[in-house]
């Protein structure tokens, strides 16, 4: 586990502010259009640090003038990329990030707490 990460990722889903032109979705990577949907990994993936250390959108495909971004990371597309970026198993990956895992409409403040949970519990297993 990756925890600087995830909690730079935690702190900038804390801080999203609720929009009519960009809504929070986790059954979507990131979508751009003209009402852009993203999930926590598509938010990942506007963060400069996060960019910088190779961590990217890039186009999955286009259809209709919408893009379907992808996350992309040492030449690891999807969950591959999410995983290798933030140094987790698959089942840790999908239960931070995937919306089947959450029983409800998860807001970016719900998968912050999931995020700082996890960190905590890894953290006190470690000690």
């Amino acid at each position: 586990m990756n925890k600087e990460r995830l909690l730079r990722l935690a702190k900038k889903l804390q801080a999203i502010k609720p929009s009519r032109k960009r809504r929070f979705d986790l059954s979507q990577w990131y979508v751009e259009n003209c009402e852009t949907a993203a999930c926590a990994i598509g938010e990942a993936g506007m963060i400069k640090a996060f960019n910088a250390e190779g961590f990217k959108l890039v186009v999955a495909k286009e259809a209709e003038g919408v893009k379907f971004l992808t996350p992309d990371f040492e030449g690891f597309r999807g969950w591959g990329a999410v995983m290798r970026f933030f140094d987790l198993e698959a089942s840790d990956a999908h239960n931070l990030f995937d919306g089947i895992e959450y029983p409800y409409q998860a807001s970016p403040k719900d998968v912050a707490k999931r995020i700082r949970e996890f960190v905590s519990k890894n953290e006190a297993q470690q000690s």
